[in-house]
């Protein structure tokens, strides 16, 4: 991986990727310790079926597959929840440009695709079963975050 002293860890998602902003190279790095082959390909592959329908993800810069990592475009660190938690901006405009997303991304007809290794990439079909799994990793991850927060909070006041 790059110089560690020139990397900021941020913050990431419910997956196991670790994410770093590059302080010289205004791009991210994706590291994956474990389901490289989730975190890393089928990442990148998904990441090239949007950019291939015109909606805005990350291109991919740099990647060493053997290192666990790959690089990709920085977009900044203002993200659409900072957004809306301004009282002050106009809401609608962003709501209106998330739909018309969602649009598109119900649209995208493309299924097949190469990852940086040269390999193709079949898009799975959302079933059921995906769909009850991802609602799963919600209520596992977010919500008990979010609960054992509140509880915290609510023992400090008491």
């Amino acid at each position: 991986m790059k110089n560690s002293k020139d990397l900021q860890k941020i913050k990431g998602d419910a997956s196991f990727r670790t994410f770093y902003r590059s302080k010289k190279n205004n791009s991210i790095v994706v590291y994956a310790k474990k389901e490289k082959k989730k975190n890393l390909l089928i990442y990148d592959a998904v990441n090239k079926i949007l950019i291939k329908n015109k909606i805005s993800a990350p291109n991919l810069i740099s990647h060493n597959y053997k290192k666990n990592f790959i690089e990709i475009q920085d977009f900044g660190n203002v993200s659409l929840f900072k957004i809306l938690k301004n009282k002050k901006k106009n809401k609608y405009s962003f709501f209106k440009n998330i739909i018309h997303i969602l649009n598109k991304l119900q649209s995208i007809k493309t299924k097949k695709i190469k990852n940086f290794l040269n390999q193709n990439y079949k898009l799975q079909l959302y079933k059921n079963k995906i769909l009850y799994n991802e609602a799963k990793l919600f209520s596992d991850w977010y919500v008990e975050k979010k609960l054992n927060k509140n509880k915290s909070l609510f023992k400090k006041k008491f």
